[in-house]
This record gives structure tokens, C-alpha cells and sequence, in this order.
């Protein structure tokens, strides 16, 4: 059990024994003037005696729950309703030494009020005669059920919290390893696309060097940039959007060289938005989707706008799907989305209609950059 989960269970059951006393002292106040019709200021400090007594043995029982819960879930890794069964039977019996040991302290209250208000030399309680009040008999078995009620009370309520800290605690295991397949998953793409990209921007850069040596030492640099930002990046879940931006421009820089006029873009992001930040890689797999998925030619360009608008980063392009696609599964969008919404709680937006696609994301501020 960790020190967390402990420390919630101790607090609980302070404040449960705490509640457990108060209710006691009520009950008992309310008993003295229904029986005795007055309340006696000279009792008042056996009252909070009682309700000491009461609040010890509650808080003797939650301990108990708490222990034997700890020893057997060191015990057994899987800690399952069987378990929880045998905590309940155990703590059973060892709540029979507070519960006796209460009864016992009570019963010698009891004398000692029974010899202040001038009972016989007995020494047994007046309130429990039942010839002087038949009723009192009820009281005594309803405290005796109340003090017996408490094990069974408890043990539910810090069972409660025991299985809602175990489901949080799954969630939370089970959002990391979604996390790390995801991570793995988009490795695997990177690695699947960047020797595809690779191939192409060397066969363009050769070509380059032949016919126009000067856009080749362009064409160098901004592969150069786009590479090294790839490898060195990988390992980061947020970055700022000025660095994606950066990062996406040698892209559609280096595909354009590529492709010429059959692909136009236009980033219009205001210098005051770029402080937010976006997952890394997310909106350049935007672009490489959109241009994996169209036809590009002269005469029907490809055109991709990266816009901002009301905290969102919006890609959109026309559409102009070519006759023979490859993956048309939507697997990336679905990563991408799944990415998204571990790393920040929220999801992408896809709009799409006959003649455009866009994808919309939302801009994270700097309180979301380590959640």
C-alpha cells in the first residue's frame, strides 16, 4: 500500500472516530435529559468521557483494517474480493478486544454515574433499571449495535477508498502504457516515412546540384535543419509552436522544390500565438498527410493554410484525391488524435466537405506543456 493511500486511510479514520465521538456524546446528552429529564453539568465530563471511549474504539478498528489490509496486500500482489472477505472476518475478531474493552469502560462510567445521582450500594446502574424505565434496556442494546455497526461501517467506507485509489490507480497505469504505445507507434511511422523522404529529397537535391548548384546549397541547408530538428526531437511531447512552425516551413520548403507549383502554402500565425505549444511532430504530419492523400500537378495545385483562429491551429487544404491511394485508413489522424488527447485531455477537430479538408487543434498554453 503506498505511503499516499495510507496517509488518506489515517486522515479518514481520525475524522471518522472524531464524527463516531460526536454522535456519541449527542446520543448520550439526548438519553440524560429524556430519562433523567435534566441535564447535569456535573456529568458533562463522563459525557465526553464516553464519547472519548467511543471515538477510541472506532479508531482502534480502522487501524486494525488498515494493518491487516497492509500485511495481506504485501502478501498477495493481487488483492482481490476473496482477500477482502478474510480482511472483514479477521478484523471481526480483533475488533472484539476494543469493542469489549469500550464495554467495560463504559459499564464502570455507568457505575460511577449511577453513584453520583445516589444509587444503591450495588453500585448498578440506575438508568438501567427496568423497573424505574422500561425503555432504557432499548438504549443500551442500540448503543451496544451502534459500537458493533461501526466494524462493518468502516470497513465498507475504507474499502470504498481503497478501490477508488486502485481505479485511479489502473487509469493512471493504463493512460502511461497508452502513452508509450503511442510514442512506439509514432516512432514506427517515423521511421517508416523518413527513408521514403529521404530517398526523394536526395534524388531532388542531385538533380539540384547538376542544373542549379546555388538553390542546392539552399536545398542542403534546409534538409539539413529538417533532419537534425527530427533526431533531436524525439524524445520531447510538447514543443513551441514558433519551433513547429520553423520546423514545418523546411518541409513545405524542401516538398516545393520538389514539386514546384503544383503546391502552394500560406502560414498566416500571429507572432503573439507562437508562444503556446503544440505536440511535437503534430501539425508537420498534418502536411504530410495532406499532400501523401492529393494530387499535385500545374494545373490543379495542391494549396495548404495554417491559420490561427481563437486559440486553434487550423490545416486545411483542398481536396483533389488521386485515383490510386495507398493508406487511406485514416490510422494516422486516429495516432495523432489518441497522442493529442494523453498528452494534453484534448481532441483534434476534423471538418471535411466535398472540395476541402481541415483538421483543427487546439494551442496549449505553458501550464500544459509538463501534464
Amino acid at each position: 500500500m503506498e505511503k499516499a493511500l495510507l496517509k488518506k486511510l489515517y486522515i479518514f479514520s481520525v475524522f471518522g472516530s472524531i464524527t463516531a465521538g460526536v454522535l456519541a456524546l449527542g446520543i448520550v446528552v439526548v438519553s440524560q435529559f429524556y430519562f433523567i429529564k435534566i441535564v447535569i453539568p456535573s456529568f458533562w465530563v463522563y459525557d465526553f468521557l464516553f464519547a472519548l471511549i467511543v471515538a477510541g474504539v472506532v479508531f482502534t478498528i480502522s487501524l486494525c483494517y488498515i494493518w491487516i489490509t497492509n500485511y495481506l496486500g504485501k502478501r498477495h500482489k493481487n488483492f482481490s474480493g476473496l482477500h477482502q472477505i478474510k480482511v472483514l472476518g479477521i478484523n471481526s475478531l480483533f475488533s472484539l478486544i476494543p469493542l469489549l474493552t469500550g464495554g467495560l469502560l463504559i459499564n464502570l462510567l455507568g457505575n460511577q454515574i449511577a453513584a453520583k445521582i445516589g444509587n444503591d450500594a450495588s453500585g448498578e446502574l440506575y438508568f438501567l433499571s427496568q423497573q424505574q424505565h422500561p425503555k432504557t434496556l432499548f438504549v443500551v442494546i442500540l448503543f451496544i449495535a451502534m459500537l458493533i455497526f461501526v466494524n462493518l461501517t468502516t470497513h465498507l467506507l475504507l474499502y470504498f477508498m481503497l478501490v477508488t485509489d486502485s481505479v485511479a490507480a489502473l487509469e493512471l497505469e493504463n493512460t502511461r502504457l497508452k502513452m508509450k504505445n503511442m510514442e512506439a507507434t509514432y516512432l514506427q511511422l517515423k521511421q517508416q516515412v523518413h527513408p521514403h523522404f529521404l530517398f526523394n529529397a536526395l534524388n531532388t537535391l542531385k538533380s539540384l546540384i547538376r542544373k542549379q548548384p546555388h538553390q542546392a546549397e539552399i536545398y542542403l541547408k534546409r534538409l539539413s535543419d529538417f533532419l537534425r530538428t527530427s533526431v533531436t526531437s524525439n524524445d520531447d511531447k510538447l514543443t513551441e509552436l514558433s519551433s513547429e512552425l520553423k520546423f514545418c516551413t523546411d518541409y513545405l520548403e524542401l516538398q516545393k522544390v520538389r514539386f514546384g507549383e503544383a503546391l502552394q502554402f500560406s502560414i498566416n500565425i500571429p507572432d503573439e500565438a507562437q508562444s503556446g505549444f503544440v505536440p511535437g511532430f503534430s501539425i508537420q504530419q498534418l502536411l504530410e498527410n495532406a499532400i501523401k492523400h492529393n494530387a499535385l500537378t500545374t494545373e490543379h495545385p495542391l494549396f495548404i493554410e495554417l491559420k490561427y483562429v481563437g486559440g486553434y491551429l487550423v490545416v486545411s487544404n483542398n481536396k483533389q484525391k488521386k485515383t490510386v491511394n495507398g493508406d487511406t485508413s485514416g490510422t494516422g489522424l486516429m495516432n495523432l488524435s489518441e497522442r493529442y488527447k494523453i498528452i494534453s485531455g484534448d481532441e483534434i477537430m476534423i471538418k471535411e466537405d466535398d472540395e476541402h479538408f481541415s483538421v483543427r487543434i487546439k494551442v496549449l498554453s505553458h501550464e500544459n506543456r509538463h501534464s
